[in-house]
């Protein structure tokens, strides 16, 4: 809800990076989806992380978010620019 009240977020234009579980029971995971449905970054990635809860980096699946994460800057950090895109990868190792 608070997203949809924001008009600014149309003007994400940086690199963007959402992170969510799909058992969130703080946060839903549609608040993560509307946010990359509506930035107009030309580089977006929401990662949903399936049977994640709320607290990613300390939960279970820690490590996996932090490999996948770690993987997200370095691309954004490579020279060649092939990382750049829009992508939902749904996760489930």
């Amino acid at each position: 809800a608070l997203f949809r009240r924001s008009p600014s977020i149309a003007g994400l234009t940086l690199p963007l990076l959402l992170l969510h579980g799909s058992d969130d029971r703080i946060a839903s995971a549609t608040g993560s989806e509307y946010l990359h449905a509506q930035a107009t970054s030309a580089d977006k990635t929401l990662q949903l992380f399936e049977g994640g809860g709320h607290d990613l980096l300390n939960g279970d699946h820690h490590a996996l978010v932090q490999t996948k994460a770690c993987h997200w800057i370095q691309a954004q950090l490579d020279a060649n620019g092939e990382h750049r895109g829009i992508r939902i990868e749904y996760i489930n190792e």
